[in-house]
């Protein structure tokens, strides 16, 4: 940095001190020139050396550490329904594939951490729900699931 600002100074010129910027022949051009050499902008000049953004996976659990629960309140051991209302900003909410799949992971941990169960499959004691509502953060919510026991007698 400090050889840059001689050579600049050097030449009775301080680009900085006149929006100027530096192509990749080496000269000093105004902030709406092409460089000479590969005819990009100073914009085009800045992003080509910054890599394109890559998705990050998150490794972490999504729930680290399982909230605490009375057991009076729930009763893991009977049925239920899961409700998963998840937030969403000014973009907009989720398309149902995309809202399915940013619960999935939480989905997961809700039927291992919370419910004691090895697979988070729809069954007749499992039911999965979701919404989405504006603001942030993630609702969950837990209700007991009532069984139908009328049985129709077929005489």
């Amino acid at each position: 940095m400090e050889n840059e600002r001689k050579e600049r100074t050097s030449r009775g010129i301080d680009p900085d001190k006149f929006g100027l910027w530096r192509g990749c022949d080496g000269g000093y051009y105004t902030p709406s020139a092409r460089c000479r050499r590969c005819g990009k902008t100073a914009s085009e000049h800045l992003l080509s050396g910054v890599s394109s953004a890559q998705p990050q996976r998150d490794a972490g659990k999504a729930l680290d550490r399982p909230p605490e629960i009375k057991k009076s309140l729930l009763r893991v051991d009977g049925a239920c329904r899961v409700r998963i209302t998840r937030g969403h900003g000014p973009a907009g909410p989720l398309d149902r594939d995309n809202l399915f799949g940013a619960c999935k992971k939480l989905r997961d941990e809700i039927a291992a951490k919370i419910l004691g169960l090895s697979d988070d499959a729809e069954s007749e004691t499992l039911e999965w729900e979701y919404a989405q509502k504006p603001g942030s953060g993630v609702l969950v919510e837990i209700f007991e699931k009532k069984m139908n026991t009328n049985e129709t007698n077929k005489e």
